[in-house]
């Protein structure tokens, strides 16, 4: 041992640990130290704590781990006399003796692991023993807890999802004949905002020609005048959507006021295909023929794309 490890106070070896304070503690020194009641019972000498580390159940993980490790040569010797059982018959009592031998240590081993607890001294209260058997109660413990709280937790986390579960089956239950509803409505407004376009377009056209008729055409100097079509898809435009033109009908408190917030989308007349007007009266004889004929065609189209689910009022 270093000699420095030793009580510079009494130049006595250090024999004595005290587990409280962490002190090394010479046979001079424990005599004072123990007089402090709150470390007696922590303080031990090397003895009995070598004692403790020969003896203690954990020491036999060792012994257990060297003992397998012996093992594989005992299997060699065995190997070895079997394949020369004929020829050295003499020799094989020795090592038979030996084999013998390692059963013996083994079964002893396996008898201490066994019976570890009866091998200790039942008075015996080392710090280390006691503190060992502390932290297994203690993990012992802890490690139930943490099991019940993770099964408890499971549960929980079971039990909402499949609450959740069943909040979406109601929800979707609940909710799938309003959105029904909903793409019905949609339906609706989309074919009767196409048809209100139509009628749009039909007062322009009427409006055009009673402003082109005012102003003579026929003494126009030769221009070539144009007239809008009304010959369009009852398709909704690309331009603006059904729920934009939801808003704009809860904003709008007149058809005029909804008509003309929404002039750049869906009653933009710029967007009507030019018509010659000559061409127009190659087709009909005059005006009132020309607007009935459209208002017929309206019809026509109305019935063609109208669903049944529909009723037109």
């Amino acid at each position: 041992m270093n000699n420095d490890f030793k009580c510079q106070e009494h130049q006595r070896l250090f024999e004595n640990i005290c587990f409280q304070c962490n002190h090394l503690l010479c046979s001079r020194c424990l005599t004072a130290h123990n007089k402090d009641k709150n470390h007696y019972k922590y303080c031990e000498h090397i003895d009995d704590i070598k004692l403790t580390l020969e003896n203690h159940m954990l020491s036999e993980c060792f012994k257990l781990q060297t003992t397998t490790i012996t093992n594989p040569f005992k299997r060699q010797k065995l190997d070895h006399k079997s394949d020369n059982n004929d020829n050295h018959s003499d020799l094989d009592t020795p090592e038979q003796d030996n084999d013998n031998d390692i059963d013996k240590d083994s079964n002893i081993d396996k008898d201490r692991i066994n019976n570890d607890n009866e091998s200790l001294d039942p008075n015996s209260k080392s710090f280390i023993s006691e503190r060992i058997a502390d932290i297994w109660k203690t993990i012992k413990s802890s490690s139930e807890q943490y099991k019940k709280l993770t099964i408890t937790q499971s549960d929980i986390s079971k039990h909402f999802n499949e609450y959740h579960r069943f909040l979406i089956d109601e929800e979707k239950a609940l909710t799938r004949e309003i959105v029904n509803d909903k793409e019905l409505i949609v339906n609706q407004i989309e074919h009767s905002i196409n048809e209100l376009k139509y009628y749009t377009n039909i007062f322009y056209l009427n409006n055009q020609l009673i402003n082109l008729h005012n102003d003579n055409i026929n003494n126009n100097n030769n221009n070539e005048n144009h007239i809008y079509s009304t010959e369009t898809t009852l398709d909704t435009a690309d331009s603006y959507s059904t729920k934009a033109l939801i808003e704009s009908i809860n904003t709008n408190e007149s058809l005029i006021s909804f008509i003309q917030s929404n002039n750049d989308t869906v009653f933009n007349q710029q967007n009507i295909s030019y018509i010659n007007i000559k061409d127009v009266f190659k087709q009909y004889s005059d005006v009132d023929s020309m607007i009935l004929d459209s208002i017929y065609k309206l019809n026509s189209q109305l019935i063609l794309t109208t669903p049944k689910s529909m009723n037109i009022n």
